[in-house]
């Protein structure tokens, strides 16, 4: 059971991502939402700071993936790799991008563990401290390695 509950607030996760850079009106609103299903994930069950990266892992990868598939296209046809090789560069690629939400929520959950969030000024602070992390991992994310600065979430 936890095991679906895990997938599915991955899945949950990735998808609001995605919906937050599509072209609604008010996609920024679902920027938000996409980090509900891993904050209550990370809240309610017991997990150790390995399974919560893992989860950040599976979100990000599973985003990446959908949201940057014109990428395979780009390579295949600019060059003459085979499309096996080129799935792969993908799959090398998303695993790449899904290492920053990982980063994420591993410090949250390490942040949640050593302040008590359920009260006021603490919460408070906790919420500006994980903002103030992703923006950080996004800056970083896009000058480490030549950068990949693709689909910040300031964006939405």
């Amino acid at each position: 059971m936890i095991l679906f509950i895990f997938l599915s607030a991955a899945a949950l996760s990735s998808l609001l991502f995605y919906l937050a850079f599509t072209s609604t009106p008010y996609s920024w609103v679902w920027a938000f939402g996409a980090f509900l299903p891993w904050l209550a994930m990370l809240r309610h069950h017991h997990l150790t700071r390995k399974q919560a990266g893992a989860l950040g892992l599976l979100s990000g990868f599973t985003f990446y993936f959908i949201e940057l598939y014109w990428v395979t296209n780009s390579i295949a046809g600019f060059t003459n790799l085979p499309s096996g090789l080129v799935m792969f560069l993908m799959i090398l690629l998303a695993l790449y991008m899904g290492i920053w939400p990982a980063l994420f929520t591993s410090f949250w959950h390490w942040l949640s563990r050593h302040r008590d969030l359920d009260s006021g000024p603490a919460s408070i602070s906790a919420v500006l401290t994980g903002a103030a992390a992703w923006l950080l991992l996004e800056e970083l994310r896009a000058l480490f390695l030549g950068g990949f600065p693709w689909h910040p979430l300031g964006l939405t």
